[in-house]
């Protein structure tokens, strides 16, 4: 997605290690704020959500956190950039801004944030003579842990923001489809992301 395609939007694509050690004074800062808004980009012909347009999150004291996932692990965090008052605009065509939607993020609003963790998935070393389609997993061929999303709770409700694939990726559960038993959750205030 092309920041100018967003009015005001300037991303900062990071490694999401990288961009979490850099954000997290700032993120952690949230706890207990209420989330107020929760913004999607949607596509209104053929009425869905649009998962690369960043997610707005409007916090009690006017401050948007805006996050976007792309490529392996790339996140962008940023602040208060994102005009919504300007539809986002998609090869060509106008899109929308669509409030509490879809339901994870329904799910948030109007919650106080208690607690930012870290999600990890399993990153695997691949091969002719690893099947990737067995369970359990097959953790013999296990290369490390790769940073797949940030999970926002709010009491006994969370909103799971993660990278799936190259995109936006939204659960009410801190992991990824498809990883419930393969996933790593770590407080934020002591993620330490692996090299």
């Amino acid at each position: 997605m092309r920041d100018g395609k967003i009015s005001g939007w300037r991303s900062d694509f990071a490694r999401a290690r990288v961009q979490l050690d850099r954000q997290r004074e700032r993120l952690l800062g949230l706890v207990g704020r209420r989330v107020t808004a929760g913004w999607t980009g949607w596509d209104p012909e053929r009425d869905r959500w649009f998962e690369d347009i960043p997610l707005v999150l409007v916090i009690d004291d006017g401050t948007q956190l805006e996050l976007a996932w792309q490529a392996w692990d790339g996140l962008s965090v940023t602040w208060d950039t994102i005009d919504l008052a300007v539809g986002p605009e998609v090869v060509g065509r106008p899109h929308e801004w669509r409030p509490s939607a879809p339901e994870p993020l329904a799910a948030v609003v109007g919650r106080v944030v208690t607690e930012i963790a870290v999600t990890e998935s399993p990153c695997f070393r691949g091969g002719d003579d690893v099947d990737f389609n067995v369970d359990p997993l097959p953790w013999h061929a296990f290369a490390g842990w790769v940073t797949s999303g940030l999970w926002i709770v709010t009491g006994g409700v969370g909103l799971h923001v993660y990278n799936g694939p190259d995109a936006n990726g939204l659960e009410t559960v801190p992991f990824k489809p498809g990883y419930e038993s393969a996933t790593r959750v770590s407080p934020l205030a002591t993620f330490v992301g692996e090299g």
